[in-house]
């Protein structure tokens, strides 16, 4: 395989790495970032809503550079960075040359859902590091089914399941491929070894599982309600939306081109397994868009091709195809906009993850004022993660304890010492839950921010709570909300 051409991936690189870093602080924290905090400083092999790759480098990170905002996002903004390598890797092994090369840098770089998701410290920018390398190693088994390139893919078969569930869906959609069209490579011993390193790589995570009485089958069974707020036809307009024009066009070449190759024909099949899958079964239209990266750089070489039979207009139409979409959506892909004009308009309604990214330090004052006010009670606890992962970063500052919660892994993590106590500072809990847990309580204040923006925080309620039993007695008892 020819080297890359570093001179046209490199300035793809820096203009998305230049872009990713100009506002990574522009607003704060979101609530999941706050949550992938708290589970770093409690490492363990498994969680109940993700796999454990995310909480081990939010560990990295804080061991790194403590609680940098900037530094947390930077893992993001470098995953991101990997998939536009994978990307152009995955195109040389297509054929690609030079140009195709560049069209599938750029477009990587730039494709409306890939740039922003790297805006924050989520799961979804390693997951789509980690598809891009499933795909990647899926290319050179078709090419050359060796006994390293089985235990490659069993690498990231592994590495895909220790980062996101749902890539379960991708390699279903591979197997089912493999059926379809490349039945040999199912009968390859090969395989037996992929499944091998795979299942080496993820049996901490299943013995966690295990001894969690498996949590997060039960979570990816039961969601709570907010999981998916997507109709079925608004899976499709934001998919296309999440796509963009030019990937999408690239998109369809690229599957166009991979169907037609009886060695790839398996990916395609498997790239279009995907979308179906998440579509029946309920899924987020974000879980489709790491299919991209095989399909652009597939498109890049049709593209290339193209511009060499004369066609040199599919360059330029595909620049304006990007970057005419881009420019437009970048308020809702990346904070750009000041938080000003973010409180001012219906920005914040438009982009939740922007209103959640709002007066988290402002919640950890309103919870110092009622902690106080309330006479220091025992313990604080929350109704959800982004409240106490707010309290566990910021309070400290103010006096406060670690905040406890009974929401996803957080009730694994508590009460600890606090399982004597009696009374409680309730923070984000309904009236009727509050009536469950305490025998007499008041409440003492209510969270707002100073922007007026009224995200998931906004206006609940700081309760003083003297418990019906000692919190330890309770625990089990405590709701989520």
């Amino acid at each position: 395989m020819k080297a890359l051409p570093w001179r046209w991936i490199l300035p793809a690189i820096a203009a998305k790495v230049a872009l990713n870093l100009a506002f990574a602080d522009r607003y704060g924290w979101h609530r999941d970032e706050l949550y992938y905090r708290d589970a770093g400083l409690h490492p363990a092999a498994g969680y109940v809503d993700f796999p454990p790759v995310t909480a081990w480098l939010a560990r990295l990170s804080h061991a790194l550079f403590g609680d940098s905002l900037v530094g947390l996002r930077s893992f993001a903004i470098l995953a991101g960075v990997g998939v536009i390598v994978v990307a152009c890797l995955i195109c040389r092994r297509l054929g690609g040359g030079t140009t195709a090369v560049a069209v599938t840098a750029f477009g990587s770089a730039f494709t409306p859902f890939l740039l922003g998701a790297n805006a924050m410290f989520q799961t979804v920018s390693f997951d789509q590091l980690a598809w891009a390398l499933l795909f990647l190693a899926a290319i050179t088994v078709a090419d050359r089914p060796t006994t390293r390139q089985w235990a490659l893919l069993g690498a990231a078969v592994g590495l895909a399941l220790m980062t996101k569930y749902t890539s379960v869906v991708l390699i279903a959609g591979l197997v089912v491929g493999y059926a379809v069209a490349s039945p040999r490579l199912l009968r390859d011993r090969g395989l037996a070894l992929t499944g091998a390193i795979a299942l080496a790589i993820v049996v901490p995570n299943l013995v966690w599982q295990m001894s969690h009485d498996w949590a997060s089958v039960d979570f990816i069974i039961h969601p709570p309600p907010s999981a998916s707020d997507e109709t079925r036809p608004e899976f499709l307009v934001n998919l296309f939306l999440l796509t963009g024009p030019a990937a999408a066009v690239l998109a369809i070449a690229g599957f166009r081109r991979l169907w037609r190759s009886p060695s790839y024909r398996a990916l395609a099949i498997a790239s279009a397994f995907v979308p179906v899958a998440f579509f029946v079964t309920g899924g987020k239209s974000y879980y489709v868009i790491p299919v991209l990266i095989a399909l652009i750089p597939a498109g890049a070489v049709t593209v290339e091709r193209s511009v060499a039979a004369g066609r040199r207009w599919v360059l330029p139409a595909l620049a304006v195809l990007a970057f005419g979409f881009l420019v437009p959506a970048l308020p809702l892909l990346l904070p750009v906009r000041s938080e000003h004009y973010l409180a001012t308009s219906s920005l914040w309604e438009d982009r939740e993850d922007w209103a959640e990214q709002v007066g988290w330090p402002e919640l950890a004052e309103h919870a110092a004022r009622a902690y106080r006010a309330s006479g220091r009670p025992g313990a604080i606890v929350t109704g959800d993660y982004g409240v106490a992962g707010a309290i566990d970063l910021y309070g400290p500052d103010h006096g406060l304890p670690p905040a406890l919660s009974h929401y996803v892994t957080h009730r694994y993590w508590g009460p600890g010492r606090f399982a004597s106590a009696r009374t409680a500072l309730l923070v984000g809990f309904e009236p009727p839950q509050v009536a469950r847990l305490c025998a007499s309580h008041r409440v003492v204040g209510r969270i707002r921010n100073h922007l007026g923006i009224h995200n998931e925080e906004w206006g609940q309620a700081l309760v003083d709570c003297r418990l019906r039993a000692p919190l330890g007695e309770m625990w089990s008892r405590v709701p989520a909300s």
